[in-house]
């Protein structure tokens, strides 16, 4: 389907009458069976049934990350009752807005029979971004699709629908939870989640994973990147770190970073060991990918950020990033690691050849392609008022017209500065 026709079919549909009457809360039975008089929709819709004060505290609380207990909300995933395990929030950033997301476990399986990027296998744990900070709900959609181009990014995600005793929540992005991927799928030991500064943020451990390492091991091995980088150069330096860290598929989703224009990454990095080999060396995953499409990265006038392995650096504008490193085709040094890449002739001549295949990996025809998929995607979340006029509690109100401009405007940039970047290489 062309987009043209998608957005004309939206605007027919957004002038039916009977698609645009109020909800009347009043008349709602709080069941898991409620029965909603509302468009026919395409897209699945995960009703939670909440004590009324839950759903006041899930709404107004700011800065907390709390489960929601007393009772355990009741969950109907379009015709299908399930029992819900446990259910938190989550985020640090989107526990300050009013719609907030959630880590969701149930005892029964949720089984889709296609995702947005493959077939899902069935999940009991898994995860509602509300995408608070995420215009018109396309950036983390477009980042994970591309990266799946360059195998950096193997969880399942789709569009869904939140509502609360019956009342639309908004849009929502279901995604596995990559504790359940790795760890409960897949058999890895350890998935660590990377903070600021080349510390640890926060770790999951399997010991029923034995893969012949202590969780201390993995940490060890974590904690000689940031060591290593200080103490050799050149081709030692690659060997060094690449002991330790796939050091080329890292390059790879920092060229990734620099072409979509990450402003904010170095917290949002999973880790892994691949189970099975005898030794551990990590590979990467992203993660949270709502600040994209950004002028300047995240350290610009962030002292806090800046990793501190190489002393203090505070670069009040871009030009000062330009004076401490050159004119380098890297989005942010706010890692040590990066900073580090930037920095070394041999690092940096092999992070290019990775740019290069990375340009390779996503072509504009892909870009197209995906930015379409979003388009088809979000038509009946998008023909839907009470769905849509959710977004007036994020960071930017999203209508059809807004959705239209925004996607031709970042498929245009995408398409724009891939030619760009080879161009430079």
């Amino acid at each position: 389907m062309k987009f043209n026709l998608f957005i004309l079919m939206l605007l027919l549909v957004g002038c039916q009458p009977e698609s645009l009457q109020p909800l009347n809360s009043e008349t709602l039975e709080i069941s898991p069976d409620i029965d909603i008089s509302r468009p026919s929709v395409e897209h699945d819709q995960f009703f939670f049934t909440f004590d009324e004060d839950q759903v006041d505290q899930i709404h107004t609380t700011r800065g907390v990350n709390f489960q929601i207990t007393d009772p355990i909300p009741m969950l109907r995933l379009n015709e299908d009752s399930m029992t819900v395990k446990k259910m938190k929030i989550r985020g640090n950033s989107a526990a300050n807005v009013r719609r907030k997301s959630f880590n969701v476990d149930t005892e029964e399986y949720l089984i889709f029979e296609e995702t947005e990027n493959r077939s899902m296998t069935e999940s009991k744990d898994f995860r509602l971004l509300a995408m608070p900070f995420d215009k018109c709900y396309i950036e983390n959609r477009i980042g994970f699709s591309l990266l799946q181009k360059a195998a950096l990014f193997p969880l399942a995600f789709k569009y869904v629908e939140v509502l609360f005793n019956g009342e639309t929540n908004g849009t929502y992005l279901l995604i596995e939870n990559p504790n359940d991927y790795f760890l409960d799928k897949n058999d890895y030991s350890i998935l660590i989640r990377r903070g600021y500064d080349g510390y640890v943020d926060s770790y999951k451990y399997d010991e029923e994973n034995w893969d012949g390492f202590v969780a201390q091991d993995y940490l060890d091995a974590f904690d000689q990147i940031y060591i290593r980088i200080k103490n050799y150069e050149g081709a030692e330096l690659f060997t060094q770190i690449n002991d330790v860290l796939d050091l080329r598929q890292y390059m790879r989703k920092i060229a990734f970073d620099y072409l979509i224009q990450n402003g904010d990454y170095t917290d949002e990095i999973y880790l892994y060991d691949q189970p099975g080999d005898d030794k551990i060396q990590f590979q990467v995953m992203a993660w949270d990918l709502d600040d994209l499409f950004m002028n300047q990265p995240h350290e610009i006038g962030n002292s806090w950020s800046t990793g501190k392995r190489f002393g203090d650096r505070y670069y009040a504008t871009i030009e000062d990033v330009i004076n401490e490193i050159g004119e380098k085709l890297i989005f942010s040094i706010e890692d040590d690691l990066d900073y580090t890449i930037a920095k070394d002739p041999y690092l940096y001549a092999i992070y290019l050849e990775e740019l290069e295949a990375m340009m390779e990996l996503i072509t504009p025809g892909d870009i197209r392609s995906e930015f379409e998929k979003i388009a088809v995607a979000l038509e009946s979340f998008f023909a839907d008022e009470h769905i849509f006029t959710q977004s007036s509690h994020d960071i930017s109100y999203c209508n059809i017209q807004n959705l239209r401009d925004q996607i031709e405007e970042k498929k245009t940039l995408l398409i724009n500065r891939r030619q760009e970047i080879l161009g430079q290489l």
